[in-house]
């Protein structure tokens, strides 16, 4: 991905048009969640990913591009991708992006996440216990 398409990305997560919003996550799933396609700055694209969801107001908007990061790091390289601001916000999460951003902690396959998504195995929501049972079960799955 090219600077162009990368601030193409910036000015439209910016904007308020809910239709280019869901253009550009289309966009997005296609580029990044293919198994035939490896983005070569694809850790860029996740982690600025990453900084407009946290920061993002519009719930639709926000659990979307959670579901795409998830998808992303099934199909991308994401061994530089740093995860911090993920799981330092995951108090500030609705239920299905805590969801989705416990499975990415998981995917990351980092070990520094562990306490972190052990402290939602007592959640009160089950799926999210679940969830973080998985998280675990793919870290440990790594060693």
């Amino acid at each position: 991905m090219n600077n162009d398409e990368i601030n193409e990305i910036k000015r439209i997560v910016e904007s308020n048009d809910i239709n280019e919003k869901k253009t550009l996550i289309s966009y997005l799933e296609n580029l990044l969640c293919n198994e035939y396609r490896k983005i070569s700055n694809a850790n860029e694209v996740i982690e600025l990913l990453i900084y407009y969801a946290i920061n993002e107001k519009d719930d639709w908007f926000r659990e979307e591009l959670f579901n795409v990061i998830s998808s992303a790091v099934l199909y991308q390289d994401i061994q530089k991708v740093n995860f911090d601001l993920i799981e330092s916000n995951l108090q500030n999460l609705s239920f299905w992006c805590l969801k989705d951003a416990i499975s990415i902690l998981g995917y990351s396959q980092n070990k520094k996440y562990i306490p972190t998504i052990k402290s939602y195995l007592n959640h009160e929501e089950k799926g999210v216990v679940a969830t973080a049972m998985e998280a675990l079960e793919e870290i440990q799955n790594k060693e």
